[in-house]
């Protein structure tokens, strides 16, 4: 392999430590350290017998042949007086501690300095009395996670104890498993093993960036059926390189199409073939609908969307105006309440406000001056109909006092049939897509896509329906609408899944 530096090694383990993070690969050949950012193109494989097993059961090489080991094939913990592992076994491998727990499905290894042939696999470890890396000496434990997910984690940020870092540790000043400032916990002083002591921390980007430095620091959230100690943490993203431009919307009709429906419980009546008569004569109502072509209805409430194909009749404006037995349902007004879109490192909107708003008043003010969305910080206001932004991260970033993100917010949004305001479908906003290695700044969830996420794509994840119903795109009043729809026998229980009429 090329062979950009080297030294001496007491072990893999150091070998990694001492190699730059910039470098992708680190090898040990006879107790030679070896660090590079590339594989060679007359590098070859061969048979894993070939290398031997050095110090902590790891391969260290032969005399013809490198041990070659990728960055993110694991994470160096720490290095501890102490430790308890929980629900684990003992291994004796000659094949490697590392591969034998990581072939037995296990998250952390540890061994003794001491003893090269101890070897403990686990999913659970309690340690206390942290030494720092440079002074871990034979009656002391390593301890390594050998199962990172580098597609959810960037591994250079876990595991940041000050007393892994050069720097950082010096001799007096850092007291035991006290982590740095981007990877906050809580240090136990418990010096026994009858008391649960310190455990993996959840990182955040709150501190330091959650050490992504000049990059986008995302949350990942913890799995929950593996505990926070196995899934938690941070994603680090290059900046987006160009900015994501949203063209204002041209409403090309002043009627909201809704879908069309067997059910609307009416609170009101009127007999007419005009769309914009049925609109005035409902404006008290969340939702008006034709029939026929003929009836006009006012509700608030909806039941058993259907094809739009069962509302084949138009009325005076050549607008779809119902069938025999159905409705097609229009909105009547906006919601009232506003929804949050997304928070962003960079926004911009046309029109901004320099003195200081709060969110509330931001928000007014946007939606008097007629702007659909509003984009506010701690100490600033835009409003404005196109949008421009870079940078996406988790939305509960901008619900704290920061004055770095920016919370881009529909201040008067569409209602659906459920009086809920839409929602706008960015993977980084979901708990569970935020945790998948597709999910990026500005990239939204399986099943939908657009610029602002809001539109369902019915080739991908079903177009997010649920799995009773069918994705189907409709072409209404000539314009595309796609629907979450439920098959003929079904009905549609409240948009959310379909259920059989002969229950």
């Amino acid at each position: 392999m090329p062979k950009s530096n080297s030294m001496y090694a007491v072990g893999v383990e150091w070998c990694l430590l001492w190699c730059d993070k910039n470098k992708k690969y680190y090898a040990i050949k006879e107790n030679m350290c070896f660090c590079s950012s590339e594989l060679a193109a007359e590098d070859k494989l061969v048979q894993s017998n070939e290398c031997f097993a050095c110090l902590n059961g790891f391969l260290c090489g032969g005399v013809f042949t490198f041990a070659v080991y990728e960055r993110n094939e694991y994470a160096v913990v720490g290095c501890f007086k102490i430790v308890n592992i929980k629900h684990g076994i003992s291994v004796s491998s000659e094949i490697g501690c590392v591969n034998e727990c990581y072939n037995l499905m296990f998250k952390y290894v540890i061994r003794k300095k001491s003893n090269e042939k101890s070897c403990q696999c686990g999913n659970k470890i309690e340690f206390d009395s942290q030494i720092a890396m440079d002074s871990c000496f034979n009656d002391m434990f390593l301890v390594f996670d050998v199962s990172i997910d580098t597609d959810m984690y960037n591994k250079s940020t876990i595991y940041q104890y000050c007393l892994n870092d050069e720097k950082e540790s010096f001799p007096g000043t850092t007291p035991t498993t006290q982590t740095l400032a981007a990877f906050p916990g809580t240090t136990s002083t418990t010096q026994t093993l009858t008391q649960p002591t310190t455990k993996v921390y959840v990182n955040k980007c709150g501190e330091n960036n959650g050490g992504c430095g000049d990059s986008v620091c995302i949350e990942v959230e913890p799995d929950n059926g593996a505990g926070v100690e196995a899934n938690a943490g941070v994603k680090c993203y290059s900046p987006d390189e160009e900015f994501i431009e949203v063209p204002e919307i041209k409403v090309q009709y002043n009627y909201t199409y809704k879908g069309c429906f067997e059910i609307m419980h009416a609170n009101d009546n009127l007999a007419t073939a005009s769309l914009e008569s049925c609109f005035d004569f409902c404006s008290d109502s969340l939702f008006y609908g034709m029939k026929d072509r003929k009836y006009c209805a006012c509700a608030n409430n909806l039941e058993n969307e259907v094809s739009a194909n069962k509302c084949n009749k138009n009325c005076t404006e050549g607008l779809s105006c119902g069938g025999k037995a159905t409705y097609s349902v229009y909105a009547s007004k906006k919601s009232s309440e506003s929804i949050d879109v997304g928070c962003y490192k960079y926004l911009e909107l046309e029109h901004k406000h320099d003195q200081f708003l709060s969110k509330t008043l931001c928000l007014q003010k946007c939606k008097n001056f007629g702007f659909p969305y509003s984009g506010t910080t701690s100490d600033s206001c835009q409003c404005g109909r196109k949008i421009k932004f870079k940078d996406q991260v988790n939305i509960e970033k901008c619900r704290s006092s920061s004055s770095e993100l920016v919370l881009l917010t529909d201040v008067s949004p569409d209602v659906n049939v459920y009086d809920k305001p839409t929602k706008y479908n960015y993977c980084i906003n979901d708990k569970v897509e935020s945790k998948k290695p597709y999910c990026r700044s500005g990239v939204c969830s399986l099943g939908w896509t657009g610029a602002l996420c809001d539109n369902r794509d019915c080739s991908t994840n079903n177009g997010g329906c649920n799995e009773t119903m069918m994705c189907v795109p409709e072409i209404v009043n000539n314009l595309m609408v796609v629907k979450c729809l439920c098959e003929n026998g079904s009905t549609n229980v409240n948009g959310s899944f379909c259920q059989s009429e002969f229950i």
